[in-house]
């Protein structure tokens, strides 16, 4: 075997070949041209292997698009889909254990999509009671730097301490593109603020001086909603500039006077929420009942608020939220006069018995949202649901949530207790979901709250059949959850069945 068949092929050939001494310029010429050689084979290997790591790359993402079919999605209706991920309500929160941040961490490909999508970062809202300060000005930052020119969605909760100067001229020097902003700053902060919102539409604030939220609103010319939170201590006028509002809520109470006045001089207003004086429950004989073609949703805060009704004609309106110990006869002749078809209802039924539930329900034939508050007798208002007993009673009705308060005094209660109803609940849900007269039930949720002296009791046990039918419910498309909030002597406990639901809002609460 000659010399040249013992050189080593390797990248260590070129070290060793120049570490040899030759005797002759043949023999030299002879290593150069074997050095030459082998860096020739060592670059077409490593453009060999370029191609081979493209290759591994290619088949390793086709093979992830089988295992992870989402992956295969055209980009924008992964944006779109991400989008849907936000909460309802809008008020974002920087946590990473929630969207967008937690989309962000899944892989690259959905982090690069996230970090495109500008609408996702978008919405922001800091509560400066629960986030550390030195990492807010940061998080505003980057938020806004990846929402671009997408409209702002913008919300500060600073009802413990001051916002620091540094953050809220940040949040101000992007004030030409906030469209949306919950405003909850010291009395002292809010004054100072000097700065035109040119797209500004919705504004929220717990603001007392109604004077200075006025002035605060001249430099925001396209305000539409306006959502009032403090508890001032006169009643509101609404300056004639903001005459265009479609959307208003006031959380003190006010007058009835005011409640007409604002409702004449608003003839956009849309959604309106206001509760009114105990004072004015009476309503006088002689006043009309006009019309307000616009309003499409009335929310009633305190239980005097009902006797309004008497007073108002609504046709068009689709969203009704009653307080509770409302007259049954003020809304019938309400509902009749205004020949309204109230698409979704809010009703108490605190202390309210099972045929009164039924007279109630029954009043209401439109709706096809319903939320009952403070339901004590929770039986009762199931069988008025079953159409098998109540076939008059809502029949488009698809999306039912019941809030129901109970008190266990036995430490551990039997299988019947009153606080499980799991028969009462699947039969109501299976009648209404086979029943050729009725809509198609797709949401029914139950909220429990229970107190009781026992923390181990088990609050919601459907029981194996009742887990087997509510199973054939959910999968064939009912979106159910149970969830029990108990109090005890120790403190509170939530419990979710089935557990592990991601709840589905039905409806968006904050623009």
């Amino acid at each position: 075997m000659d010399e040249s068949s013992r050189q080593p092929q390797g990248p260590h050939s070129l070290h060793s070949s120049g570490s040899q001494s030759y005797s002759s310029p043949q023999e030299k010429r002879d290593a150069l041209a074997r050095v030459k050689t082998q860096i020739a084979v060592l670059k077409a290997s490593f453009a060999a292997l370029a191609t081979l790591e493209i290759e591994e790359k290619a088949l390793e993402a086709s093979l992830a698009h089988v295992v992870y079919p989402v992956l295969a999605l055209p980009v924008e209706i992964t944006s779109r889909t991400f989008r849907f991920c936000l909460p309802a309500h809008g008020r974002v929160a920087p946590s990473a254990r929630s969207a967008p941040l937690l989309l962000a961490q899944i892989c690259q490909q959905w982090r690069d999509v996230a970090l495109s999508t500008s609408q996702l970062w978008s919405s922001l809202y800091i509560n400066g009671n629960r986030i550390p300060m030195s990492r807010v000005e940061n998080i505003v930052r980057t938020r806004f730097y990846r929402a671009r020119q997408t409209p702002l969605s913008v919300g500060l909760a600073f009802d413990r301490k001051l916002a620091p100067a540094s953050l809220l001229e940040l949040i101000l020097s992007h004030a030409k593109q906030i469209r949306c902003l919950d405003l909850h700053v010291r009395a002292q902060q809010f004054c100072n603020i000097r700065a035109h919102f040119p797209i500004l539409q919705h504004l929220a604030t717990t603001h007392l001086s109604q004077d200075e939220v006025w002035c605060f609103l001249e430099h925001a010319p396209l305000v539409r909603g306006l959502r009032l939170l403090a508890e001032q201590s006169r009643d509101v006028s609404i300056p004639p500039f903001l005459y265009g509002l479609t959307r208003l809520e006031i959380s003190r109470p006010i007058s009835l006077e005011t409640c007409l006045h604002i409702l004449r001089t608003l003839p956009v207003l849309c959604e309106f929420k206001f509760s009114l004086h105990w004072q004015m429950h009476s309503v006088p004989d002689s006043l009309q009942a006009p019309v307000f073609p616009h309003l499409s949703s009335l929310t009633l805060g305190s239980e005097y608020s009902s006797s309004v009704l008497c007073l108002l004609t609504l046709p068009n309106l689709r969203f009704l939220k009653l307080p509770g110990y409302s007259t049954l006869e003020d809304v019938l002749e309400f509902v009749a006069r205004s020949v309204c078809a109230i698409d979704h209802l809010v009703l108490c039924f605190e202390d309210i018995g099972e045929h009164e539930m039924w007279l109630w329900l029954e009043a209401f034939p439109t709706v096809s949202t319903l939320e009952i508050t403070n339901c004590h007798e929770l039986a009762g208002l199931l069988r008025c649901l079953d159409p098998k007993r109540s076939h008059r009673v809502m029949p488009r009705l698809t999306d039912v949530q019941v809030r129901s308060e109970t008190h266990i005094d036995d430490e551990i209660p039997s299988a019947n207790d009153h606080t499980n109803h799991t028969d009462a609940v699947v039969e109501m849900l299976q009648n209404r979901r086979d029943s050729a007269s009725c809509a198609l039930l797709r949401r029914f949720r139950l909220d429990l709250s229970v107190f009781t002296e026992s923390p181990d009791t088990r609050l919601w046990s459907p029981g194996h059949l009742g887990v087997a039918a509510l199973t054939s419910l959910i999968a064939n498309g009912l979106d159910f959850v149970v969830q029990v909030e108990s109090y005890d002597l120790n403190g509170s406990m939530t419990e979710t069945w089935p557990q592990g639901y991601v709840p589905q809002d039905p409806l968006p609460l904050f623009p």
